[in-house]
């Protein structure tokens, strides 16, 4: 009887200081785990060996510094080192800046190999394709679609991973980070006007106003068709949903457009 109950006693502390296996996936975050307001989790409930240091993670984009203009599009990456490692992971979201913070902007997929969308389109988090690194180096980037006039400052909110595949949270080291932009005082909606994009819901028409090549999207960045050298296409043969359109003219300059079917 004895012999039974110190196994007993063995067996609990065994499973009392075991690492903590991890429960969650190489091939993402399962969205809401960026830390934010809104979120309000972190991924330290199943990585987590400590903190660590900001200067290992970056997030850089195009949006200038005097903020961003509503509705333009604009490239995001993101960056994580850790010496020992080539394993990494990621969430990114964005949020009003203010109390009572809600998602703000639009996520566009433009490496559907590495990335993809999850907590309700809300953010961007890698995918098991997209989770090794080079020279204990990781890099992600995407573009985002800032919000209509009037919402004012944006706060993105993002949580890195190293990880060292070991199968528990030991080793495993998180890292946070958040940046601000300030909506731009501008009255310029684009600086690339000589290129417009009109979408006709009716008759499911895209147009531009120059000679372009036009190229639909996914709203998770697969491409869908394109047509060279015209200023018109057809998606008529398209199930509804959100499209991106990318018109490039003549000159190079680009514009996209994001479009709703019905």
């Amino acid at each position: 009887m004895k012999k039974i109950i110190f196994l007993s006693i063995l067996v609990f502390l065994a499973y009392l200081f075991y690492p903590n296996v991890i429960n969650s996936s190489s091939s993402g975050s399962p969205g809401g785990k960026t830390g934010s307001p809104t979120d309000g989790a972190s991924c330290n409930a199943c990585h987590y060996a400590g903190n660590g240091n900001q200067n290992n993670i970056s997030i850089t984009s195009n949006i200038p510094s005097d903020g961003y203009t509503p509705n333009e599009i604009y490239s995001i990456t993101a960056t994580i080192n850790q010496s020992g490692t080539n394993k990494f992971g990621f969430e990114i979201t964005s949020e009003e800046g203010n109390l009572g913070s809600s998602k703000a902007g639009t996520f566009i997929i433009t490496n559907s190999n590495e990335t993809k969308l999850v907590n309700n389109n809300t953010a961007v988090t890698h995918k098991s394709s997209g989770n090794t690194g080079i020279n204990n180096t990781k890099s992600w980037t995407f573009d985002w679609q800032a919000p209509n006039a009037g919402i004012g400052n944006i706060i993105f909110y993002a949580a890195f991973l190293g990880t060292n595949e070991d199968g528990t949270n030991s080793g495993d080291m998180l890292y946070t980070k958040q940046i601000n932009f300030e909506e731009s005082n501008t009255n310029s909606t684009n600086n690339m006007k000589e290129e417009e994009i009109v979408f006709n819901s009716i008759n499911k028409l895209v147009e531009t106003n120059q000679i372009a090549n036009i190229k639909v999207y996914t709203i998770n960045g697969s491409l869908i068709t394109e047509s060279k050298n015209t200023n018109s296409i057809s998606l008529k043969n398209l199930k509804p949903g959100i499209y991106l359109i990318n018109a490039t003219n003549l000159k190079g300059k680009q514009k996209i457009k994001k479009i709703n079917i019905n």
